[in-house]
């Protein structure tokens, strides 16, 4: 199950790293292929002044990141399906901020959960994939970490805290965010996300050299 758990993660997890799923989950494969135009063009997308961010009310239900969920594309077929149907334990039910369904509210922002991913930095100043692997030990999302901290960060650099605090805990664009000079490629997303996925299990591998009673515990090396 923990497999399973991992690579179905790892599936929405290109989306849901930049939070383009909506809160109320539906049209998975609507919103895949609007994420997909959403990647080709976020080097020209521009912010206008009539444009201002709006905070969330408390009837509102917002994904993390609402300003880059435009309608690019609708596409509706008999096999669009909903997140409504994938809230089970050890499957989809999954979030770096979010509190798991089982919980209770998997919407509202856990700012305990937020506290302890960014108190994860090295440094206090920015968040890097090691850091997010800290905080998230059990199961190691690649793809969710590369594209994250290759859209908000850099490739060696980490994310800013102050960035993700914006994103992840007043669900608002950063000010201090600018396009990349060269836009993100699909080799580059691979070879970050295994990178990140082979040093992560090398590291614990080295572990259990030391600890031989933490093997049948960690997920990454089954």
């Amino acid at each position: 199950m923990e497999r399973l758990y991992t690579e179905a993660n790892s599936t929405l997890a290109k989306i849901e790293a930049l939070a383009f799923v909506t809160k109320q989950g539906t049209d998975i494969k609507e919103t895949m292929n609007k994420f997909i135009l959403f990647v080709i063009a976020l080097p020209t997308v521009s912010c206008l002044p009539s444009h201002e961010f709006k905070p969330s009310g408390p009837s509102d239900l917002r994904s993390a990141c609402p300003e880059i969920t435009s309608d690019f594309w609708t596409l509706k077929n008999p096999s669009d399906f909903d997140l409504h149907t994938l809230s089970e334990h050890n499957f989809i039910d999954v979030s770096l901020t979010r509190t798991d369904i089982a919980f209770g509210d998997n919407l509202v922002l856990n700012e305990t959960l937020l506290t302890q991913m960014i108190e994860t930095s090295a440094d206090a100043a920015v968040l890097t994939w090691k850091d997010m692997v800290e905080h998230n030990k059990r199961d190691i999302v690649a793809a969710q970490i590369a594209f994250f901290q290759l859209t908000f960060g850099s490739w060696s650099g980490g994310v800013p805290l102050d960035v993700v605090q914006s994103i992840f805990g007043r669900e608002k664009m950063p000010e201090s965010y600018t396009h990349r000079i060269i836009p993100i490629t699909l080799p580059e997303f691979l070879i970050f996300k295994k990178g990140s996925c082979v040093l992560e299990t090398l590291r614990n591998q080295l572990i259990v050299l030391k600890k031989p009673h933490l093997a049948l515990s960690s997920p990454m090396l089954r």
